[in-house]
């Protein structure tokens, strides 16, 4: 079974772009997150420093040290909690805006065209044309199947062109076949009233 190389290539695209945008917001939300969180200090500090969600250091303009007081602790604590899950949020929600992007532009619109021409198929109806402009494994399949329709609907007109030969030449037959047997039964009516008449068959015949 051929690879899909154009389809999963594309899929790996999509899904590295939204990560690289994930990555740019992840950056920028912890920076806001940790200027509020610097702004809760009294005094404030330069910068913060967190590994795995825990602060491990706040560094001031002499030096190092621990913040001597915390404005708002509830909503500091709140700030240290979003901080630790935001990167799987935006990253969660990146891949999933990615796989729907590619799903929207590589995959629907083939199967909804594909889909679309079976159901005209199963309906008997040959005369559409099945257009997709995808470039991946799903727009060959495209092709294939508009390839497929027109072979069946010529298929189809040469036996429909070949059944009704057949329905001309059973008519110019019965019409050939009409004609003697119209005389042929002529000929025996005729027969039948001579015979009654003198009542004699060898006259008759």
């Amino acid at each position: 079974m051929e690879k899909l190389k154009s389809i999963r290539f594309s899929m790996f695209l999509y899904v590295g772009l939204s990560l690289l945008i994930g990555q740019l917001c992840y950056m920028g939300i912890v920076a806001m997150i940790d200027n509020a969180m610097m702004d809760l200090m009294n005094p404030r500090p330069q910068a913060i420093a967190f590994v795995a969600g825990r602060q491990i250091s706040i560094t001031f303009g002499s030096g190092e040290g621990a913040a001597s007081e915390i404005i708002n602790p509830s909503l500091f604590e709140f700030l240290r909690m979003l901080r630790t899950v935001s990167p799987f949020i935006i990253f969660s929600v990146c891949v999933i805006i990615g796989i729907f992007l590619f799903y929207r532009r590589s995959i629907q619109k083939p199967l909804a065209a594909l889909n679309e021409g079976i159901m005209k198929i199963s309906a008997q109806e040959l005369d559409f044309s099945l257009e997709c402009d995808a470039k991946n494994e799903l727009g060959r399949l495209c092709g294939a199947f508009e390839t497929m329709r027109r072979e069946l609907s010529q298929a189809f007109q040469s036996l429909w062109k070949s059944e009704e030969n057949q329905r001309n030449l059973y008519r110019a037959f019965a019409h050939d076949l009409r004609t003697p047997l119209t005389i042929i039964k002529g000929n025996n009516d005729n027969i039948e009233l001579v015979a009654a008449k003198n009542n004699d068959w060898p006259l008759a015949l």
